[in-house]
């Protein structure tokens, strides 16, 4: 246990670049949380986690206590959707003894599970491991004498809310993009798979389109990725850290998923841009104002590539942007393609006769399960203990 934390490694748990007033004080409860840890506790985490883990694990687990102090709601936005679909407050941990919108013991042992199965996928380590348990111990006792000091963070909630009357999807899509990408609770999982692809990209690519290629990545995991907690989308996360009540949290839930591949130009007026995805046949107005390259199309059936959202009944461009001229081996193998047909299937979800067919098979299920959506499959004590590691 060499080196210190520094600003650098705990403003990459904030979705602001610069430091406030009062990241020098959790900063500092990082290190505190960091020295906590005897030798013995380290060299276990050290088992699964780098040394520079460890400090992102002690930066998380401060960021958890920043998030209740500060009433930024993202624990409590997670502890409620977990409570209305198993009435319980959070996995594994007894939570007959918790108090909600406080600072709870099994929170820290969860958040401990939950960081070191996420960061590593090489090991699973179960939740019942004596050193997770006695780790949450003595961070709690920590955080429990900082309780009544602790600083609010009142810059930090500006970038979870939105004006009721929002209606720009880009500023809503900035929403959903600080939740996955810039947000603690997502850092062992949306944030650093990002990064991941990023690297990679980067030690790929050293090409001119490299910005594309990121911007690609970034947009493709924003609107597809499904986090560990909850198996939840970011607009999913997003409606229900604003809250039921907010306007804009319904509309969240109606944005479509995002549909990329090419397209053909059919035209444009003041309000529009007309396109036909090739490989289905079907015909999208894209709206003007979320297009800065309409004067470039100027030949009809022109190949566009290009990645289309819809959010509150209008289709706006999210992603990145080119175009080729009419290409007659490039449409023929578009519409052959079975993965470029499939991409606007969903778009065909709402039909009566898939509906009725989804239920046919929802209710045979639920007759076969004895009314429940849950299937729970019987493990043998000798294969969970094997996998779990426990002794």
């Amino acid at each position: 246990m060499k080196n210190k934390i520094y600003i650098k490694q705990w403003l990459e748990f904030k979705p602001y670049n610069n430091q406030t007033d009062t990241d020098a004080y959790y900063l500092n409860l990082s290190n505190t949380i960091k020295k906590s840890l005897s030798s013995q506790y380290f060299f276990v985490l050290l088992m699964y986690l780098n040394e520079q883990e460890i400090d992102a694990l002690s930066c998380f687990l401060a960021s958890y206590f920043e998030d209740i102090i500060s009433e930024t709601d993202i624990w409590k936005t997670f502890s409620e959707i977990y409570f209305e679909h198993y009435k319980k407050r959070l996995p594994f941990y007894d939570t007959k003894e918790y108090f909600e919108g406080e600072i709870n013991e099994q929170d820290i042992a969860f958040l401990i599970w939950y960081f070191l199965n996420t960061v590593q996928k090489e090991k699973v380590i179960s939740p019942a491991n004596d050193f997770i348990t006695e780790i949450a111990a003595k961070v709690m006792i920590l955080l429990e004498d900082e309780y009544e000091y602790a600083l609010e963070n009142n810059h930090l909630k500006q970038f979870y809310t939105l004006d009721e009357n929002e209606t720009d999807f880009y500023t809503v899509r900035n929403l959903i993009d600080t939740i996955l990408f810039k947000t603690y609770l997502f850092y062992p999982d949306t944030a650093l798979k990002l990064a991941e692809q990023e690297l990679e990209l980067i030690e790929e690519n050293d090409d001119e389109n490299l910005n594309h290629y990121l911007q690609e990545t970034r947009d493709s995991l924003l609107h597809k990725s499904h986090t560990s907690l909850m198996s939840l989308k970011g607009k999913e996360w997003a409606a229900r850290i604003l809250g039921d009540k907010h306007p804009v949290s319904s509309h969240l839930l109606q944005m479509s998923p995002r549909i990329r591949g090419f397209f053909l130009y059919k035209g444009q007026d003041d309000l529009n841009i007309f396109i036909e995805h090739i490989a289905s046949g079907k015909k999208f107005k894209l709206t003007q104002k979320s297009f800065d390259h309409s004067h470039l199309l100027n030949s009809m059936d022109t190949i566009m590539y290009i990645g289309i959202v819809k959010w509150q009944k209008e289709w706006w461009f999210s992603g990145v942007y080119f175009q080729n001229d009419f290409n007659a081996d490039l449409v023929l193998n578009e519409k052959n393609s079975l993965e470029s047909r499939m991409v606007v299937n969903f778009l065909d979800h709402n039909t009566q006769e898939t509906n009725q067919t989804l239920k046919i098979h929802i209710d045979a299920f639920l007759d076969f399960n004895n009314g429940s959506q849950i299937a729970f499959m019987h493990v043998d004590k000798r294969v969970h203990k094997k996998l779990y590691g426990i002794s």
